[in-house]
């Protein structure tokens, strides 16, 4: 009887793994050439994670004109700096922040980044404490601004 549950455990973690690999999509070999479609995603990647970059800086120097400045046209026709300032602004308690990757949907014209940031609490001074983060960037005007609603 043990022998047969282990068999089966075994016959179980097996199939399990693969089932895996079949469920895995191929990725391209490291040196096929891009598509032209990849090439446009890794090049507005490039142009968010530089604008993102921007973003975050403006923040850190609690430059609130320039950090508006980087929201979409849309935004600043409903929302004006001032609204900007009291929702957004203010200087951030982030120590470090790292982009972990950018994916675009380039039907959508939208990207979005996730970042990591080590930020410090009140309540434990000294202790760093990670927090991700998602940033919706979308293409409007020939440009890309950072979403906020």
């Amino acid at each position: 009887m043990k022998q047969r549950t282990i068999f089966s455990s075994l016959a179980l973690a097996l199939a399990a793994a693969l089932a895996g690999c079949a469920a895995t999509t191929p990725t391209a070999a490291p040196d096929a050439p891009a598509t032209a479609s990849q090439e446009a995603a890794q090049g507005h990647e490039a142009q968010i994670r530089q604008r993102s970059e921007a973003f975050w800086e403006a923040r850190r120097r609690n430059d609130v004109a320039a950090a508006y400045a980087l929201t979409s046209p849309s935004y600043r026709k409903v929302h004006d700096q001032e609204f900007f300032r009291v929702h957004y602004a203010g200087l951030p308690v982030v120590a470090t922040r790292e982009i972990v990757d950018v994916q675009c949907d380039e039907t959508q014209h939208r990207c979005i980044l996730r970042d990591k940031y080590m930020v410090t609490t009140p309540l434990t001074a000294g202790a760093l404490v990670p927090v991700f983060n998602k940033e919706i960037w979308l293409h409007e005007d020939g440009q890309w601004w950072i979403f906020r609603d």
